[in-house]
């Protein structure tokens, strides 16, 4: 073998125990890499798992919360109508200072009167002989669904003289009330207090005759206990006092048509506040892929309300990074090991090549003082 063949033969040589050394460390590399990913996919895969479960539970502990507010409200009606069935009569004195305080207690409440039949026809009939023939007597049915007695918020419409047959939707609660002998609740109305547009529901609860207290001085009682029942100070009193955790609540009305579903949206107060659209907000819980809803018996109406997470959503995980703090950090660590064994790799190359140089200079300076003539002495 000559001398060329033999140095291209050592260089392939030297090349293939390159790549061979490099190829383990790749090798290694991609080991590294792909456990590192590995590992980011199972603890994402287990902190999403949590976050789900973990706001299942701050959902539905939010929509139970909504849902005793709102049955605390009707209650309210329940406990007005027992305590004027119980005390078998009542003045405009008396109901004041009886439904005074419930408005009070109760921010939800934007009205709680009193509709007594008797008392309106009587006045009608009264009204109508004094004005007859003019054009401004009010028809019977109308004055028989006055409001006797009203406690109001200030500038709110529903005052003492308001006819609730002067909107059919109110109207037809009060007829519904009346023909079951229970609680009835109207459709949506709408609600405008301190310059802003908000939604409300109309709650009539019948008299019972039967349960009255009669006595020679009282006559039984005809008519309805009504409300008027403000959505977003119920929604903002129910949940205010939680801790915000970023998760946005809907209420509908699934009695209802579907361009009156719309109730209340809740905004969360980790979110931003925006100007808002009734449906885009339904289709933002539609799609929304973290959902829970909750249907409700409110009297003779279903509603349902829904939550789902914002942007702002606020998980108790102390670690939420922790996936990506595993894949980075392996990843680096990985990069630095290769570096660091390539870096070893060229050390342990160059150390071989010097004593191969210095064997080589060795055995060149032996070959050298081989071939040299040893001087004869001659005596």
């Amino acid at each position: 073998m000559s001398q060329d063949e033999s140095n291209h033969f050592l260089r392939l040589t030297a090349v293939s125990d390159s790549v061979k050394e490099h190829a383990v460390i790749w090798l290694a590399a991609l080991l590294g890499v792909l456990f590192s990913v590995s590992a980011f996919l199972v603890i994402d895969e287990q902190f999403s798992t949590r976050s789900s479960t973990e706001f299942t539970w701050v959902a539905h502990n939010r929509s139970s919360l909504l849902k005793q507010g709102l049955e605390s409200a009707l209650e309210q009606v329940r406990l007005t109508k027992d305590h004027i069935q119980a005390s078998g009569g009542i003045t405009h004195k008396q109901f004041h200072i009886a439904a005074n305080p419930l408005l009070g207690r109760n921010p939800g409440l934007e009205m709680i009167g009193l509709i007594l039949y008797k008392k309106n026809l009587e006045q009608h009939a009264q009204f109508s002989d004094q004005r007859l023939g003019s054009k401004s007597v009010p028809d019977e049915d109308e004055a028989k669904f006055t409001l006797s007695y009203a406690e109001s918020r200030d500038n709110s419409r529903f005052s003492t003289g308001f006819s609730i047959a002067s909107q059919p939707v109110l109207h037809d609660a009060v007829l519904r009330a009346e023909t079951s002998g229970a609680m009835a609740v109207s459709g949506r109305i709408e609600l405008q207090q301190l310059g802003k547009n908000d939604y409300g529901v109309l709650v009539a609860l019948p008299l019972d005759a039967a349960a009255s207290l009669v006595t020679e001085a009282h006559q039984p009682l005809t008519g309805v206990v009504v409300a008027v029942l403000r959505f977003d100070e119920l929604a903002h009193v129910a949940i205010s006092y939680l801790e915000p955790r970023g998760v946005d609540l809907l209420i509908l009305d699934e009695s209802a048509s579907d361009e009156q579903r719309f109730l209340e949206f809740y905004a969360s107060r980790l979110g931003a506040v925006a100007e808002f659209r009734e449906q885009e907000v339904e289709r933002l819980f539609n799609s929304a892929p973290s959902r829970v809803t909750k249907v409700v018996q409110m009297a003779d109406r279903k509603w349902s309300i829904s939550a789902m997470p914002n942007t702002s959503f606020l998980s108790a995980e102390a670690f939420a990074a922790g996936a990506w703090v595993v894949l980075i950090g392996g990843t680096l660590l990985t990069l630095l090991n290769t570096e660091l064994e390539k870096a070893s790799l060229s050390d342990n190359r160059a150390a071989t090549a010097l004593r191969t140089l210095i064997t080589d200079l060795k055995d060149a300076k032996y070959i050298e003082r081989k071939k040299k003539p040893k001087n004869l002495i001659v005596s």
